[in-house]
């Protein structure tokens, strides 16, 4: 039975903490990379006119889908539809069942050139009837 201090488990735990220190050195420094970020959208923020365009911008475009709107629905009131008389429907013809071939196309794949393995469902019918009937 292993136990918690085999040699093994000691060489893993070494890898281990090695590669989390490696990654720790590897990845930027959290707080220092928040406050570049912070700076930064500050900085964006004390432009002149920072503000404003992005306002102007989202104005006209809710303008502009508004109008859009108003438009669409003058041209097309929204009421009940109108409906025309097509006048007389010609009748289609009807299609005739005999005038179809009943086998599939793949057929000639189930046909057996010798004697019939099973007994026809005709066959197996009247076998069943006779064996009921007393």
């Amino acid at each position: 039975m292993k136990t918690m201090n085999d040699p093994q488990d000691e060489d893993l735990r070494r890898q281990l903490r090695e590669l989390g220190a490696d990654v720790e050195r590897r990845a930027p420094a959290f707080q220092r990379m928040w406050r570049i970020a912070c700076e930064t959208r500050t900085e964006r923020e004390q432009q002149p006119g920072h503000g404003l365009l992005s306002r102007v911008f989202a104005t006209a475009a809710v303008l502009v889908v508004a109008g859009v709107l108003a438009v669409m629905v003058s041209h097309h009131p929204i009421g009940p539809a109108v409906v025309r008389d097509p006048g007389p429907v010609a009748q289609a013809p009807v299609a005739n069942p005999e005038a179809f071939d009943q086998d599939a196309p793949t057929d000639f794949l189930l046909a057996d050139s010798g004697p019939p393995v099973a007994p026809s469902v005709d066959q197996l019918t009247r076998e069943i009837n006779t064996l009921l009937s007393p």
